[in-house]
């Protein structure tokens, strides 16, 4: 993977322990040779969560969550790949070299250096905003967190700080900081007016933007003078702080979200904190800026659903259903509750008390169904507005993912709109047709028309067969040739599929490389050789190998003799029936050989057909 090397990785797995990992976060109980326990990924009352602790590999029978001791790591605590790896060698003592083999590992190691100056930078001038609160400057800034009705609970909970008038920028020179690194951090800015610098933030209330490794990204400030044009302030783009792929809040979020399989977006700051008063710490808010496909994105490794808390007029209206044209397409299930005409979170909980606002999400609408039922009641109210309803309607459920949902939508809509379901179903592909003529529009190098994507990625009961028990005890590839001698050099003639026979080159290639592992190797996200349906049917082949209650090695070699010889004898039928075809078509001499080779094959068909009778083996 880049920059760490595979020596490493396995080095990892081999002195990591993905039972003990788990256990940090689920109870696990001895099932048989597994450990069971509730999966911290979905909500469930009945353990569905199984983890192997031979093979180091998990599997979730509820949701289909699957992978090695970084996947885990990565999927619970939202850490990218690299982050999850460096967190568990630095809980085991591994040292990860500073660069891999690749041609630019100076370069990565230059930027890593960088970020790691400017996160001290960060975390510096976030421990001077903490004192500079507690501090007689700061008396201002906590009466007015004390209006807002910041407990100091909150305060501590979100890190809150003051930024005074002045003395950061001195504050970092004392603490080694570089006014380079400093101004890269997005902490001070350069004078217009003379040479030097001043800081960026003064006299603000401070909030960290915290990622979720813990490390101070940026930073967004709320004036204290009143100035509603430079009412908010936030750090502009650096190598570590990019605003489109960051929310804020989701560092204390990550876990509430997942346990209540749900997320509340906000708008600002003091909105998070509203609702976490309110008892509910499962909510997020872009950090000064709309929401993005990347949010939405970041949003789906945790939950499947979204309740949106906007303000009600039309500006709220109208962003509500921007977001939902984001986060629909991810697979998200979006809600939404609009706030009381000149109310916000803060503010209602403060004049109406923490169970208004609760009742207030509780009661979210499913926004799709809310938009479908405006423009329904729009066009029942006046039918010369019915084809223009229609559309809109359409542009709706292009959003509907799910198919069994999304033809019960068109069933309501053709009934409440006297029309029948295929004009519905006609607007809806139209719909769908202009969607993507303007994506296309808007791409450099546009799909060419006609491009058909891969078929699904189907295992015949005898390839899935043998792949379930090489799963089960990995130590039996390297017994495949014994098995049936040469099987995994010549295996390309027994599977007409290319992307099986890919598929089984990727397991007889990690086998090689990483012996005993190769199962967790294939499952790990450090793997670029599985991936869409491949990796999908390698994960139903775990889950059923996860199903086996009984481990016995002997039957388990029984049954893949079993099915390398089916693999041998179907290519033996496929080899006479190509050469009859050869031999009926055939006018040139040498016909006789033909006829000498069928017949070889024949007998060799029926030969293996009475050993099948007795005891199925591969010669």
């Amino acid at each position: 993977m880049g920059d760490i090397p595979d020596q490493v990785l396995d080095e990892i797995r081999d002195r990591g322990d993905l039972a003990e990992i788990v256990g940090r976060y689920v109870t696990l109980r001895q099932s048989g040779s597994r450990l069971m326990g509730l999966c911290p990924f979905h909500q469930e009352k009945t353990p569905s969560f199984s983890v192997n602790r031979e093979r180091q590999i998990y599997y979730c029978f509820g949701c289909g969550a699957s992978g090695d001791l970084f996947a885990f790591r990565m999927n619970y605590e939202g850490l990218g790949f690299r982050e999850a790896v460096r967190a568990i060698a630095d809980e085991l003592g591994i040292q990860i070299p500073e660069s891999g083999p690749d041609s630019d590992g100076g370069q990565r190691k230059e930027e890593r250096d960088r970020a790691a100056r400017l996160y001290s930078a960060t975390s510096a001038a976030l421990a001077y905003f903490r004192t500079s609160l507690r501090s007689p400057s700061g008396t201002g800034a906590g009466r007015y967190l004390e209006e807002r009705g910041l407990s100091l609970d909150l305060i501590d909970r979100f890190q809150v700080g003051y930024a005074p008038p002045e003395g950061l920028l001195a504050h970092l020179r004392s603490r080694g900081i570089s006014v380079e690194d400093a101004e890269m951090a997005g902490l001070i800015s350069p004078s217009k007016t003379h040479d030097g610098h001043y800081d960026r933030f003064r006299a603000r209330v401070m909030f960290p933007i915290i990622d979720l490794a813990g490390r101070v990204e940026g930073f967004g400030g709320r004036s204290l003078d009143g100035d509603p044009k430079f009412k908010y302030m936030n750090s502009p783009e650096t190598p570590i702080y990019r605003k489109s792929s960051t929310l804020f809040g989701l560092s204390l979020a990550r876990q509430a979200i997942r346990e209540r399989s749900r997320a509340i977006i906000v708008e600002g700051y003091f909105d998070v904190v509203a609702v976490h008063r309110a008892g509910l710490s499962e909510v997020v808010a872009p950090c000064g800026t709309a929401l993005t496909a990347e949010h939405a994105r970041l949003l789906r490794r945790f939950t499947d659903e979204v309740i949106l808390l906007f303000d009600g007029d039309a500006a709220g209206q109208k962003a509500a259903e921007k977001s939902l044209r984001l986060l629909a397409p991810e697979h998200l299930y979006v809600r939404a509750a609009f706030l009381p005409a000149d109310e916000d979170p803060d503010t209602l909980v403060q004049r109406r008390g923490a169970a208004a606002l609760r009742e207030l999400i509780e009661g979210a609408e499913d926004l799709i169904a809310k938009r479908v039922d405006e423009h329904v009641g729009l066009a029942r109210a006046n039918p010369r507005t019915t084809a223009a309803a229609l559309r809109e309607i359409s542009e709706m459920l292009c959003l509907v993912q799910d198919r069994t949902e999304r033809k019960r939508y068109v069933q309501d809509v053709a009934r409440r709109l006297e029309l029948t379901v295929e004009d519905v179903k006609r607007e809806i592909r139209e719909a769908e047709q202009r969607k993507e003529r303007a994506v296309s529009a808007s791409l450099d190098d546009p799909p060419h028309p006609g491009e058909a994507a891969p078929a699904p990625l189907e295992l015949d009961s005898v390839v899935s067969g043998m792949l379930v028990e090489l799963i089960r005890f990995p130590e039996l590839v390297h017994e495949l040739d014994s098995l049936c001698p040469g099987f995994t050099q010549s295996y390309e003639q027994f599977v007409p599929d290319a992307r099986i026979r890919e598929l089984l080159g990727s397991v007889f290639d990690a086998s090689e490389r990483h012996a005993g592992r190769w199962v967790a190797h294939l499952l790990s996200p450090a793997e670029e050789a599985l991936r869409g349906d491949a990796r999908a049917s390698f994960t139903k082949l775990v889950e059923a190998a996860s199903k086996y209650r009984i481990d016995d090695v002997s039957k388990a070699r029984e049954a893949l003799r079993d099915c390398l010889s089916k693999l041998k004898a179907v290519q033996n039928s496929r080899a006479l029936k190509a050469t009859q075809d050869r031999r009926t078509s055939c006018t040139e001499p040498g016909e006789h050989d033909l006829w000498q080779e069928a017949q070889r094959l024949l007998e060799e068909k029926r030969r293996r057909s009475r050993q099948q009778q007795t005891y199925p083996r591969c010669t």
